[in-house]
C-alpha cells in the first residue's frame, strides 16, 4: 500500500530523518540540503540576484527593496540608503558616548587617550609621542593661518602678547598691550584679594628668611 504525502509532510519527514528536502535521496549536510542541491541553489540564487539587480538598475528602481525609485546618481532609494548608513555607522550620540567611555577608561588607567598604547606624559592625557605630534600639527596650522610663532614674540620687533609689530623698537609689548597691562596692574593694586594662599605662603617664606638673617 502506497502512502501519499503532500509536499509539507514530505519536507518534515526528510528534515526529521536528515535527508535532503529537495532531492529526497542524499543526506542533508548544509542545513536541510545535500551538497549537490545546496550548490545548485546557490548558483541559481546568485544568477537570479544579478539579473534582478541589473533589471532594477536599468529601470531606475531601488535594487534593495524594488519598491521606490532610486536617487539620482545612486542605485538605492533614500530609505534604503539611510537604513544601510545606520547599520554601517552608529548614530552620532551613540558614537560620542562610546568614545567618552573609552576616553575616561584610558585616562583612569594612565594610558594615552590618542594611541591607547603608551603611558601618558606628566600632567597630560597624551603620551610624549602623541603630544609632540599634536604640537607639531598645531604649529603648522598656526603658520598656515599666518599666526606668528611664539618663539619670535618679545624679541623687540613683535609683541610678546599679541604677536603684532611693536611701535617702539626694542620693547616687548605694543602700545595697546602695554596700556592693558598697566590697567590690569592698577586694578590688582586697588582691589587686592582678601585671602590669597600663594601670597600668604610667599610672605611667610620671605619673613622666615628675613628672621633667620637677624
Amino acid at each position: 500500500m502506497v502512502i501519499l504525502m503532500n509536499s509539507k509532510e514530505r519536507y518534515e519527514k526528510c528534515k526529521k530523518n536528515s535527508i535532503c528536502v529537495r532531492c529526497h535521496k542524499r543526506p542533508a549536510t548544509h542545513g536541510v540540503k545535500c551538497d549537490v542541491c545546496y550548490e545548485k541553489a546557490k548558483d541559481y540564487n546568485t544568477n537570479y540576484d544579478k539579473e534582478v539587480y541589473e533589471w532594477r538598475k536599468t529601470k531606475g528602481i531601488c535594487v534593495a527593496c524594488g519598491n521606490e525609485k532610486s536617487e539620482q546618481g545612486h542605485v538605492l532609494c533614500l530609505t534604503c540608503r539611510m537604513d544601510r548608513r545606520e547599520k554601517k555607522c552608529p548614530t552620532a550620540e551613540n558614537k560620542s558616548e562610546k568614545n567618552m567611555k573609552k576616553y575616561y577608561e584610558l585616562k583612569s588607567k594612565g594610558i594615552c587617550v590618542a594611541c591607547a598604547k603608551r603611558e601618558v606624559s606628566k600632567n597630560h592625557v597624551f603620551c610624549e609621542l602623541c603630544l609632540a605630534q599634536r604640537r607639531y600639527k598645531a604649529s603648522k596650522i598656526r603658520i598656515k593661518q599666518g599666526v606668528l610663532p611664539r618663539c619670535l614674540m618679545g624679541n623687540g620687533e613683535y609683541c610678546s602678547t599679541c604677536g603684532k609689530p611693536v611701535e617702539n623698537k626694542g620693547k616687548k609689548l605694543c602700545n595697546r598691550c602695554y596700556q592693558n597691562s598697566l590697567e590690569s596692574i592698577k586694578k590688582a593694586l586697588e582691589n587686592p584679594p582678601k585671602e590669597n594662599y600663594f601670597r600668604m605662603l610667599n610672605n611667610a617664606f620671605w619673613n622666615t628668611r628675613g628672621g633667620s638673617k637677624t
